[in-house]
């Protein structure tokens, strides 16, 4: 039987990296294949071709009824199946499609026909060019040629005519490989003469394997191990490099795959009762549980549920605690990956390897959510020449396999992004990720109720009179994330003064009091009088505004960001003020510098209300000029909007000077009440928001 020369088109990472002129690059890649190929027998792809054989072998057994198989196999139906196999690819050329859930497994197993021969003759790779569509582009075919298309990482054929056209008047055979028959084009099943599914490893099949490995070692029992689920070709291949008997491999097997079903275990998250501040993102995921639960039972078709999710929403709102417990409620495994890990190289044919491997992972371990964190990073389809065709390759490969998943697979896929508007647009598209759920920042319930489950969780080292709903006025602004560090950040002070975490350890994390007198900025006792002064005027001044939003805390201890003090007050939640209002909120920013002059005069009053674009007066003109340009509150409450109208900026300084003078008059009507704040800000350096009301009401 004449020799059969292989050709392999495959992505970019069975090519020589670098840039080198195309005479020098086809000399360097028939001089690589011919070094290569001995090493291709060391023991670790010695352990893939085992691999490779048992599966196949199933995979023949369970198509026993297939016509093409039944009349190529019947003759010598006593023979081993896969030797079987290979003679009839050797006789008939045959179009096989080799369905599987590891990444190019049909490479092994023409590797395997190839070593039947006594001495195969390599001829050079083609080279593999792609459109911007990342279509394979065929080169002819000839006779007694076995040709291997793994089509997981492309999207179709540049010209499926002409490779029809190659395939059906040559005696080529054609190996092709995909995650699912199904993806590809009805050009190329009509050229299918034979599918083979190769199948997952189960119990039976690893004990076939390790009967190959291990010849006449007794293998014992293996069962129906949960492990068993989670094994991949590479854990067998890691197992037999260590040299072990079969006993201790089979235990290191068990090992290592629990420690992986432990990283998919979703049952330590919080469940969905634990998550609070979602809004409309959590009745979403309410209903898509209870589809997926009853799909589970078998009450409803999994066609019936949403297969994908697009989560949206800043960092550290509860992306991924949300989709983990999406998984922890319906009782399956929960794949936690994340997109920019698959560019950890540079090298696409590896990037695409990493994709299509976390995707296999995710089909083996169904019913499970499919986790993608940053998955905008994947990038956007373009006509970029540059960077075109790396990043349609990518976003084509994703978009595959999660059609794939969507057809048949019992997997929920949910990505994640904080940027919406750079995710590919194809993603979102039905079939795929087709619902966004937008996850917003918690309101201050939300935020009280997130204190409660983290401090619940180290309840044993927590001072019982915690009170949560001050913190979270305190924490506006924060996510959940920022609660759990502030938490742990609360632990850390209480541990370092040796005492259980009480309501100060926390409030010190919130506001970033530094941990020892090392750590802040000294002033001396003139300046801190003077800051006292400067905070008790805007604590005083909202303290008497009762229907804006309290005082929760006052600070005059330095912190890093170089602020001298600070007063704190709850969130407002109200969505529309009044001129008088907002005249307040003005009189407000302005009463720490009212306060200086008060006690120290005009000409003596210091930098501390200026500055930068957060400063109090920087904040106060501002607002001003929202007032009189955009809301038309000013002096004539003149009907106009833009600040392209020609406008004399002196009516806004007419109404900060109103709103200062009204200031002034107020701290002098309550100066005993702005030096008692003084003095216990000047004794203590803080004081809370509930000790202000007692102080001033006395």
């Amino acid at each position: 039987m004449a020799d059969i020369p292989l050709v392999k088109l495959q992505s970019e990472f069975f090519s020589i990296p670098g840039k080198i002129e195309e005479p020098k690059r086809e000399a360097l890649l028939e001089d690589l294949i011919a070094k290569e190929r001995p090493k291709m027998a060391r023991q670790s792809y010695n352990v893939m071709q085992v691999i490779a054989e048992v599966l196949l072998e199933e995979a023949i057994l369970r198509r026993s009824e297939d016509a093409f198989l039944s009349f190529s196999l019947k003759p010598k139906e006593k023979q081993h199946k896969v030797q079987l196999f290979i003679e009839m690819v050797l006789k008939t050329r045959p179009v096989v499609v080799f369905e599987s859930k590891i990444p190019f497994l049909e490479e092994v197993i023409a590797d395997i026909v190839l070593k039947s021969k006594e001495s195969v003759l390599y001829k050079q790779l083609p080279k593999l060019r792609e459109t911007a569509s990342t279509k394979l582009e065929v080169p002819s075919l000839s006779d007694n040629m076995l040709m291997v298309l793994p089509m997981h990482s492309f999207s179709g054929i540049a010209n499926e005519n002409l490779v029809t056209h190659e395939i059906t008047m040559t005696k080529a055979s054609v190996f092709i490989g995909c995650s699912s028959f199904n993806s590809l084009s009805e050009t190329i099943k009509s050229l299918t003469d034979v599918v083979l599914t190769l199948p997952d490893i189960t119990s039976g099949t690893l004990q076939k394997i390790l009967t190959k490995l291990y010849g006449n070692e007794p293998i014992p029992e293996i069962g129906n191990a949960g492990w068993i689920s989670t094994l991949v070709p590479n854990d067998v291949v890691q197992a037999y490099a260590l040299n072990l008997n079969i006993s201790d491999t089979l235990a290191y097997l068990e090992m290592r795959l629990g420690e992986r079903l432990k990283s998919v275990n979703p049952s330590l998250s919080p469940s969905l009762n634990d998550l609070h501040g979602l809004g409309e993102a959590k009745t979403i995921v309410k209903d898509i549980i209870e589809e997926i639960n009853l799909a589970l039972e078998g009450k409803i078709d999994w066609d019936q549920v949403d297969k994908g999710l697009l989560l949206a929403g800043p960092p550290g709102t509860g992306k991924t605690t949300l989709a983990k417990a999406i998984a922890k409620e319906c009782s399956v495994k929960f794949i936690n990956i994340n997109a920019s890990k698959w560019q950890s190289t540079e090298h696409l044919g590896y990037h695409i390897e990493s994709i299509l491997n976390d995707f296999a992972f995710a089909k083996r371990s169904a019913p499970c959510i499919l986790f993608i964190d940053e998955i905008d990073s994947i990038g956007a389809r373009t006509n970029d020449d540059k960077n075109g065709y790396y990043v349609n390759a990518v976003v084509n490969t994703v978009l595959q396999e999660i059609q794939g998943f969507a057809e048949k697979e019992n997997v929920i896929i949910i990505g994640a992004t904080n940027r919406e508007e750079l995710v590919e647009p194809a993603l979102k598209r039905a079939g795929r990720l087709e619902r966004v759920v937008h996850v917003p920042y918690p309101n201050v319930d939300a935020l009280e109720k997130i204190y409660d489950y983290y401090l619940k969780l180290h309840s044993e080292m927590n001072s019982s009179n915690i009170n949560t709903k001050q913190l979270g006025g305190l924490s506006f602004g924060l996510t959940g994330a920022d609660v759990e560090q502030i938490v742990r950040g609360g632990l850390r002070r209480a541990r370092k003064e040796g005492t259980i975490l009480c309501q100060q350890h926390i409030v010190d994390e919130i506001t970033g009091k530094p941990r020892s007198n090392e750590d802040s900025r000294r002033i001396g006792k003139e300046e801190m009088e003077r800051v006292s002064i400067h905070e008790a005027g805007h604590a005083l001044m909202r303290y008497l505004y009762r229907d804006l939003e309290p005082v929760t805390y006052i600070s005059i201890i330095p912190r890093s960001n170089g602020s001298l003090g600070f007063v704190a007050h709850l969130p407002s939640l109200k969505s529309l003020y009044s001129r008088k209002e907002l005249l307040q909120i003005i009189e407000i920013m302005l009463a720490g510098r009212a306060a200086e002059e008060l006690v120290y005069g005009k000409e003596n009053i210091s930098n501390g209300a200026g500055g930068d674009e957060k400063s109090d007066l920087a904040q106060a003109t501002q607002l001003a000029e929202r007032m009189i340009y955009l809301l038309g509150m000013g002096k004539n409450f003149d009907l106009f909007y833009g600040k392209d109208n020609v406008v004399n900026n002196e009516e806004a300084k007419s109404l900060l000077k109103y709103c200062y003078n009204t200031a002034l008059e107020t701290v002098k009507r309550n100066e005993s009440k702005l030096k008692a704040i003084s003095a216990v800000l000047m004794e203590k350096q803080e004081m809370g928001g509930e000790e202000l009301y007692t102080l001033l009401k006395s």
